[in-house]
Formats: structure tokens, sequence, C-alpha cells
């Protein structure tokens, strides 16, 4: 460094300070001291020495906590070139996934030596890359957030070992990875997991967001092989996400649970002795639920106490159930042959179609279970699915028109009923609509059916509730099918089933459900509800308890059963 001349040079280099980031109360004591011995001859040495070494230091200074600031914001803010050998070349995939792909380059260096295999642009941006066949890489971008979904890495090793890595590595070079591709919001998220993946969730105001869990593979050698996300776009809104101070009371919870409880019917039920095996008891039972068709655990909104439903039939039975009568024929259906399905298929269709004409093929169902479908030749979505051994029919289907029709919902349903009562088992004397669709590509409305007895639905297992579908023409309110799935027959051809004039208190299973299910505070982003919006919504759930038991209450005791399916 060169002698500075005088006070003037020495007073214009430290008047740049503020560009180099010095602290506001460093410089004003420069200057204080500068102004208190400006006029004082003896000092002007020793003032130009002092000077020079506070110069001095500030570059010292400078040296240190530029490359500092670059290290910690610098990674969030630069840009990163993209690497040229992954560039789409037939469309552009954005900006926001072209930076992801590079941020994933610069934290797997070893990509840069992989060629393009395949590359394709849909909802997702899917690329796979290769060297030889010692190495290949599997990648998965959304096109337009930028989220990475997807990171596969293969690597033929085998001087590698094949041990998983300790604890504390997979954790540090985890969080890394993590940074590397989040920044900042990477700070919102914290372990929850570390078996066979280091598992991430994000958390807002210190509580869980559902569906957001990031896992992270990473190697013996510390390298991240893999990165998954549990679904796709978590881009959520923060500053509209509901306020903790505002969810009801556990008391108040507790409430809410009771006035939800309903009664269910359950067929399939296998309950053991959990000391020495045996079976204890068997279906059918009756028991309390919060919701009869329910997908995962039951969740409430935390400001209103009110159950998520995750089915319309609990929507709309919760103000009341319908039972609908059914009055079958006597006889089931049967179709032994090709020539009794040609017959069925003319009789439903209106069609005029020989034996001759009819296909006979196997169908398999399940691991176990054959059946025969007879298809005609001239037009393959018109079928017969039967029982092979007892002519059983399963199932008589016609394709639906290409046409959307108007036939209004009431009317279609009323058909759908009225075509019921020729397919439905004899022992059926009651069902419940468990919800229809109307597809907005084909002319056809499906309605499905619950069996029922005395306005409580009956199912066959927890997971089989559906008993029957039909098919009715969206233009017409023509049969166009009906399909048989899980009837429970031995629960409908009982004489003896619980009474529910003999069960407990709706206050009483609540409580006994609630030993069993611990609800806890959650976010959740409704992607599904046709609102739109990113606001998280604050729930109680007990999803996070991570109970893998599956138990049901007992209506008649208010027990708590563990059941095997």
């Amino acid at each position: 460094m060169r002698p500075l001349s005088n006070d003037d040079e020495l007073m214009n280099l430290l008047k740049q300070a503020p560009r180099y980031r010095l602290g506001q109360q460093a410089q004003q004591n420069i200057r204080e001291a500068l102004r208190k011995h400006e006029n004082s001859l003896p000092y002007r040495r020793k003032r130009q020495t002092g000077l020079l070494w506070m110069a001095k230091s500030a570059f010292v200074c400078l040296s240190l906590l530029i490359p500092f600031f670059l290290i910690v914001h610098g990674s969030e803010d630069e840009h990163i070139p993209f690497p040229e050998v992954v560039r789409m070349t037939t469309r552009d995939i954005g900006d926001l996934a072209h930076h992801t792909l590079a941020k994933l380059y610069r934290e797997v260096p070893e990509l840069k030596g992989l060629t393009v295999q395949s590359e394709s642009l849909d909802t997702v941006y899917d690329l796979r890359l290769y060297k030889a066949e010692d190495q290949q890489a599997h990648i998965s971008i959304h096109p337009q957030t930028g989220e990475l979904l997807w990171y596969q890495f293969h690597q033929r090793a085998p001087q590698l070992s094949p041990m998983d890595p300790s604890t504390t590595l997979a954790k540090t070079k985890a969080t890394s990875f993590l940074y590397g591709m989040l920044g900042a919001d990477s700070r919102s998220y914290k372990i929850i997991s570390n078996s066979h993946a280091v598992v991430f969730q994000r958390f807002i105001n210190g509580i869980p967001l559902l569906g957001s869990q990031i896992s992270i593979q990473v190697d013996s050698t510390g390298k991240v092989i893999g990165y998954s996300t549990s679904g796709r776009d978590m881009e959520v809104d923060l500053a509209k996400a509901a306020d903790p101070a505002d969810a009801i009371s556990v008391e108040a919870l507790k409430k809410s649970i009771s006035s939800h409880m309903r009664l269910r019917y359950v067929e399939n039920i296998v309950v053991r002795n959990p000391f020495t095996g045996e079976v204890a008891q068997t279906g059918p039972i009756l028991e309390y639920t919060p919701a009869v068709r329910f997908s995962g655990s039951v969740s409430f909104y935390a400001d209103s106490g009110k159950i998520r439903y995750t089915s319309n039939y609990d929507r709309d039975s919760s103000q009341g159930v319908t039972p609908i009568p059914v009055r079958a024929a006597e006889q089931m259906v049967a179709v032994p042959s090709k020539k009794e399905a040609a017959i069925l298929l003319n009789q439903a269709f209106h069609l005029q179609i020989s034996s001759e004409d009819l296909k006979e093929k196997k169908e398999k169902r399940g691991d176990t279970k054959s059946y025969i479908r007879y298809v005609w030749a001239h037009d393959e979505s018109v079928s017969v699915l039967v029982e092979p051994t007892t002519g059983e029919l399963v199932e008589i289907l016609k394709g639906p028109p290409s046409i959307r029709g108007n036939l209004p919902e009431q009317k279609a349903a009323a058909e759908a009923i009225r075509y019921l009562q020729q397919y439905a088992d004899p022992f059926v004397r009651e069902v419940q609509i468990a919800h229809f669709s109307h597809s907005g590509n084909e002319g056809m409305y499906s309605f499905f059916f619950m069996a029922s007895h005395e306005g409580i639905p009956v199912v066959l297992s927890p997971d089989q509730d559906i008993a029957y579908r039909i098919n009715i023409d969206s233009s017409t309110g023509a049969f166009l099918g009906f399909q048989k799935f899980h009837v429970p027959a031995k629960a409908l051809s009982a004489t003896n089933l619980p009474s529910k004039k003999q069960v407990v208190s709706p206050e009483a299973a609540a409580a006994e459900y609630l030993k069993r299910h611990s609800y806890q505070l959650a976010y959740l982003v409704e992607r599904g509800s046709g609102s739109g919006s990113n606001a998280p919504v604050l729930m109680y759930t007990s999803e996070l308890n991570g109970s893998q038991e599956r138990s049901l209450i007992d209506a008649t005791t208010g027990k708590t059963i563990s059941i095997q399916n």
C-alpha cells in the first residue's frame, strides 16, 4: 500500500466506509476523533499514523466480511448459470424449472458428467440422464413452480460401503442439500424421521403443515442420492395462515366429536384375544365412527370444530338419512352360458345378439378370484361378467355415449333405483346412495349404493363399503350398466343383528374414541376444495400420532376392540 499523502486523502478513504458495511458507530467515532485533533499540529503525524492504521484495519475487515457475506447471502441471490447439456431442444420449461435444475447440478456435480437419455414435459418436467451403465439419474420438476419433486441417482460402485451413513452424517448432508435447493425457506423445515431416509416437514407458527414432507436419502459416503416430496406444488400463502389462537379448546373438540359419532354395521371383522391369539369374536358388529365413509384419519376444522368431510355421503347424511327400499327378485340373475348372456344383453340394451356373436374371456380379480366375461364381437364395450361355477351375474355393461346429456340428477337417480331392483341380491331390502358421478367427457351418470338396515349402513369391511353401481345415460335415462362389488351377504341375511336400541351414548363413544386417537393442531392446504387458495387451514387431526393399529368402538359395549381383517 502506498503512503497516504495528506489528511484529506485519508478522510476521503474513510468516507467510503458505508460502502464496505462498517458500523455506523465506528464511522461516527472516527469522524469525532478527526475533528478533535485536526487543528493540533503536534498531533498531525500521530493522526496520520493512526488513520493509516484504521484504514488498514478497515480493509482487513472487508477482506474477511465480504467473502462471508457472499457465502451467507449470495447462494440465494446470485445467478446460477444453467448447464447447456440439459437444455430443452423442442420447448422451454420455464426459468423457474431451469433455475432449479441448475441448483441441483451445483449440489450434485456428478450430474455434469451424464448425458441426456430422455426428457418430457407434461404436468411435470421429467429428465433421465445416464453414463453408460455405471450411472443413471432421474429428475422431475414442476414446470410452473420450479419445485423439485423427485431426484434419484444410481451408481454401480462396488467399492463403496453398502452400510448406511451415520445419523450425524445423514442429517448434516441432508440439511445442507435442502438449504441448497430451497434457500431460506428450508429454515421452516424440521427433521421428523431419520430411519431409512432423512424426512423433513414444514412448520408454520411452530405447527406442522400436512403433506409437506421432503425425504432425502444419503449414502455411506455422504452423497445425496435421493430426494422426494409428498405432494406437488407446496407453495403456501403464509400471510393467510390461520392464527393458532383462534382454535377451539380441546373440551369443545370433544363435544364436536360426540355430535359426529355415527352407527355402522361391519360384517367382515375378526377379533383376536391379544394374549392367546385365539379368535374371540367375529362380525357382524355394530360400531360407532365419526364418519361412515372416510379416507385416512378424521380431522376437524380448528376454528369451528366441524368435521372435514372426505365423502359426499357423510356430508349429506349428516342432515339425516333416507333409506331406499329394495324389492329384488326372489331369484338371483344367473348366466350359466353364452346363450343366457346373449338373452340378458338383448333384454338390457335392446340389441339383437346371438350367442355366436359373443367372445368368451377369462378374467382374474385379486389373487384367486376368477370370472368369465362374454364380450360382443361388434362392440367390446358391451359385455357380461359372471362367476364361472354358479353363473352369478357380477356385471353387465354398455359403453357410454360421447355426448354429455342434461338429464337432471333426481331423474337419473330415480332410474338408477328402478334398475337396481332387477339386479340386487334377494336378501337386500334397503340401500343408501353413497355417492354419484357425472363425467364431463361421457354422457353417463354412475350411482354407487351401500347396503342398509333400519337406516344404518351395512358394509363388508371398513375399506369395502360399496355394494352396487348403476350407470344411466345422462341424455335419455336409459340403463347402461350394473356392477356388483362388496355385498355384506352374511350381515344382511342374519336374523339377530345387534340392535341400535341397545347402544351406549355418543358421548361415551366419543370419550372412548379419544383414548386411541390423540388430536393435535396441524395446517393443511385444501387443494381440492375448489377455492384455489393456498392459505393454510388450521385443523385438529390424529394423523400425526403415527399409530397403525386398526380398531373400532363396539357400540353395544362402548369398548375399543382391535380388529384383524
